[in-house]
């Protein structure tokens, strides 16, 4: 808003009155204009559930380190730093309550219920005493909750997928004053590579007989904790492809497959793996675009947070092009049609890859650099100038000159993309994601080999 003040006639002492008073008369309605409260709600009182989202992502963001003892002050107040003083905090309750108490201002829900805001609840007098914050599901089935959280010494507030089997042992509550306010949340973005649609990231492995291989994560069973250990064929005729990509297209949890072909042409693979014949995930391909022999890479994932993957495009130039990703709007139901510079220097990066490192449900970028070191660069669509998701790079590891291939996607189901990279010997190497607890928030620090036999594929995904 802009005041205009007229311009009086030169009357001496007079003016210079007028003047003073034109001064404090629009400062004290600038003042009012432009003073926002921290939060729209009172203590104790009703509240939104777009607010106990963005109250809640203010520790997250700030990396607030669980404490039984020590508090926390914002601009929201200072609270305990821990599990129920975290709700408090989310909620606006006037106390930091603690999970013995927190039951007097809420009541119970059916599971199918819950909402963005709502709770997870466990108060055993001789067990686990326990509360987060329910965000969304992270599955069809809805077994598996997004939630945000303060839960054990060494690690900060943030937001991870619980297990079904963690999650059936917890109520569903609601606080009692919470108010709808059309919130549905955010869906987990970052099934980039989850093909089996269970939260885990799979792999698929393309092979110069234009043969594709499926690797189905399955890091809760296998000896060791190897995501990977045995792979099915489950397509031909992949050989026209230049590069494949795998991420949820569609919205609908399960990773689908974008290509380019040698003619520059786009298609389009959707998963149907419940429904294909033997389970296998992808049939015909749809061709969904063309042109796209000018770019010298492609990239797919949720860089908007809307539970759709968008596609990110780089030329030789070193320029950066994002198509969103708009098929419930787009003519024929087309996801990419049109795309927009956002960025330049990417000629710079050997290997890049996108996937949701934050666990924010914005994809991020990782890229490897030909000195070998290993950049991250954080989305901030919401906050950078003109909606660029992408600004400077951050330096966070080197000596990755050894691998030949990366990949990224959530392999432990914990919410947060880990990364993969593949050795010229065939060997396959798994870094987790381990951002909130790494010094320094760097999310890739130690690796574990888990494959052998990698060299035989052109390209992983």
């Amino acid at each position: 808003m802009s005041v205009r003040v007229a311009r009086l006639a030169n009357l001496g002492g007079m003016e210079r009155t007028l003047r003073t008073t034109l001064l404090v008369a629009v400062t004290a309605l600038v003042a009012v204009l432009f003073t926002t409260p921290a939060s729209a709600s009172v203590p104790d009182g009703p509240i939104t559930r777009s607010e106990v989202l963005t109250r809640s992502q203010s520790w997250i963001d700030a990396r607030v380190p669980y404490s039984q003892q020590g508090s926390y002050t914002n601009q929201y107040g200072t609270y305990r730093r821990d599990c129920s003083g975290y709700v408090s905090m989310a909620w606006h309750l006037s106390t930091s309550r603690w999970t013995g108490n927190l039951g007097e201002v809420m009541h119970d829900i059916p599971r199918g219920d819950l909402k963005p805001g709502d709770a997870l609840f466990r108060h055993d007098p001789a067990g686990v005493q326990h509360v987060a914050l329910f965000v969304g599901w992270d599955d069809n089935a809805m077994t598996r909750p997004i939630v945000r959280e303060e839960y054990q010494p060494g690690r900060v507030a943030e937001q991870r997928v619980w297990s079904a089997s963690y999650a059936n042992t917890f109520e569903p509550k609601r606080y009692n004053n919470i108010v709808d306010d059309g919130t549905h949340g955010r869906p987990r973005a970052d099934h980039v590579g989850d093909v089996s649609g269970d939260g885990y990231a799979d792999l698929l492995g393309l092979k110069s007989d234009g043969t594709l291989h499926y690797f189905p994560n399955n890091i809760n069973g296998n000896a060791d904790g190897k995501p990977f250990t045995s792979s099915a064929q489950v397509g031909v005729g992949f050989g026209p492809f230049r590069w494949v990509r795998s991420a949820d297209v569609s919205g609908d949890g399960y990773a689908d497959l974008v290509g380019v072909q040698s003619d520059g042409s786009l298609h389009y693979l959707p998963n149907n793996i419940n429904t294909n014949p033997e389970g296998r995930p992808y049939g015909d391909s749809i061709n969904i675009g063309s042109g796209f022999q000018v770019f010298s890479d492609i990239l797919l994932a949720d860089v908007s947070g809307d539970g759709y993957a968008d596609l990110l495009a780089r030329k030789s130039d070193g320029t950066l092009h994002y198509f969103p990703n708009n098929m419930n709007s787009n003519p024929g139901g087309r996801p990419f049609t049109t795309s927009t510079q956002v960025g330049v220097g990417f000629e710079a990066f050997t290997m890049l890859r996108a996937g949701d490192v934050s666990g924010d449900g914005y994809a991020d970028l990782i890229g490897v650099q030909a000195d070998g070191s290993l950049h991250y660069l954080p989305n901030n669509i919401n906050s950078n100038p003109g909606g660029k998701p992408y600004g400077d790079s951050i330096n966070i590891g080197s000596g990755f000159q050894v691998f030949d291939e990366i990949v990224t996607g959530d392999v432990s189901g914990d919410g947060y993309a880990d990364l993969m990279a593949r050795k010229s010997d065939g060997t396959l190497h798994y870094f987790p994601n381990n951002i909130n607890s790494n010094a320094g928030g760097r999310p890739f620090t130690t690796s574990s080999q888990i494959g052998v036999g990698f060299d035989v594929f052109i390209e992983i995904v």
